[in-house]
């Protein structure tokens, strides 16, 4: 695997990338940017969520994930979102990373705060969360927000690329223990279809290693009954699903990828050198 190198945070020494998850790091955002350069699309990360906000609800999305809307959420310094954007300078997608350092994972979801860090923790005792997946803790990253312009969707790459590019990026920045997203069921669906649905996109769209049922019942932060997936990585699992194979991404861009639910300011559009610069500490966009 490689010497380890070595980073230093805010708690204790951890060990940062072996070669080989440099390598795997590289070659996400080296592939990502090939594959969008080809369609002619920028990718820039950004940290006003704010301007996250103004984007989705100007694109007809009143209602937005908590997590990731400032008006129900406290963002942190590690806490980022990608903006595509077209030959026009048109926005295209989003998606949204947040990091949390938590000793259990579910705690944080039990109290709401992984939406509503604007207010005091809430508990409802209707709100049961009971999953599959093994309690987890320590530096956890978030993502969601995913939202594709209408006539993007099926045929961009966008909903497969822009995980593994925040990933990528979170990674490249300090490592994490556990790599985590949400996706809420289509009240349409029977629940056999939704768990399908669920499994399909947590897995092969957005990479994550599984998905479970982590709700099913009432559901808070949409004041409604409702089944909710946890997608959940290790470390080493996030790291291997950094880098996808362009038959299987060729394949995936034929699929009709229609509604799925679920950094600096100076918006500077990502490049590979500035981003994988030998020895640096951290990405600079």
């Amino acid at each position: 695997m490689g010497h380890l190198k070595r980073v230093y945070n805010e708690r204790e020494p951890v060990d940062l990338f072996t070669t080989y998850e440099s390598a795997r790091i590289q070659l996400a955002i080296e592939g990502s940017l090939a594959a969008l350069l080809e369609a002619r699309i920028s990718l820039r990360v950004r940290r006003n969520f704010e301007t996250y906000a103004a984007i989705r609800r100007a694109h007809g999305d009143i209602h937005l994930n908590q997590a990731f809307d400032p008006r129900e959420a406290r963002f942190g310094q590690d806490d980022f979102w990608l903006l595509a954007e077209n030959y026009k300078g048109e926005p295209i997608a989003t998606y949204c990373l947040r990091r949390f350092l938590v000793e259990d994972f579910y705690a944080l979801i039990r109290s709401q705060a992984l939406w509503f860090s604007n207010r005091l923790h809430l508990v409802d005792p209707r709100f049961i969360v009971e999953c599959a997946i093994p309690p987890f803790g320590g530096e956890v990253s978030h993502g969601g927000g995913l939202w594709v312009r209408e006539d993007y969707r099926g045929c961009s790459r966008l909903a497969i690329v822009m995980p593994r590019f925040a990933r990528a990026i979170a990674l490249r920045s300090r490592p994490f223990d556990h790599d985590s997203g949400m996706i809420r069921n289509d009240p349409q669906d029977r629940a056999k279809v939704a768990d399908r649905k669920a499994a399909f996109m947590g897995k092969r769209i957005y990479g994550f290693a599984r998905v479970h049922r982590v709700v099913d019942g009432w559901f808070p932060p949409e004041t409604r009954e409702g089944i909710i997936y946890l997608c959940h990585s290790t470390r080493a699992e996030a790291v291997d699903s950094l880098v996808v194979q362009r038959a299987e991404l060729e394949g995936l861009q034929r699929l009709n990828l229609r509604k799925t639910s679920l950094v600096y300011q100076h918006n500077e559009p990502v490049n590979t050198p500035t981003v994988l610069s030998k020895g640096q500490e951290h990405a600079r966009v």
